[in-house]
């Protein structure tokens, strides 16, 4: 008997410059070890070229994760104010900038996104901002 979707641990996957971009941290060190050959360190997300993103997936569906292909990425993108607090909103980011007085984040989940709001972060949709990926 298979896993219904609602058992299923969603991962929310963004496709940026040719790579599928997502943060997540593994409780099972096999899984973890099995990917790491695209975890980069520096940024703590895992950045998988387009062409091996099939083995991925599969990896991950096998092991009771539902990735979820993010189309909109506007819907996960906040700003808030350059030089303000962000340290919390950032550990929740999956890739981040600053520009024009501003740091750009998309968030890993959507309940990452309600609590970068929360930390006084704007959704990028209300704004008149572009994220300009």
């Amino acid at each position: 008997m298979g896993t219904s979707d609602t058992e299923r641990e969603p991962i929310y996957v963004f496709k940026i410059d040719g790579e599928h971009l997502f943060s997540h941290y593994f409780q099972r060190t096999d899984i973890f070890s099995e990917l790491s050959e695209y975890y980069n360190d520096d940024e703590y997300r895992f950045e998988v070229p387009v062409d091996d993103f099939p083995r991925v997936l599969e990896l991950l569906e096998q092991n009771h994760y539902k990735p979820v292909p993010v189309e909109e990425i506007e819907e996960f993108a906040v700003v808030k104010d350059q030089y303000t607090e962000h340290k919390d909103i950032l550990r929740n980011s999956v890739i981040h900038w600053s520009r024009d007085g501003y740091n750009f984040f998309v968030m890993q989940t959507p309940q990452a996104v309600e609590s970068a709001v929360e930390q006084g972060a704007t959704r990028i949709e209300e704004t008149d901002l572009v994220l300009g990926l």
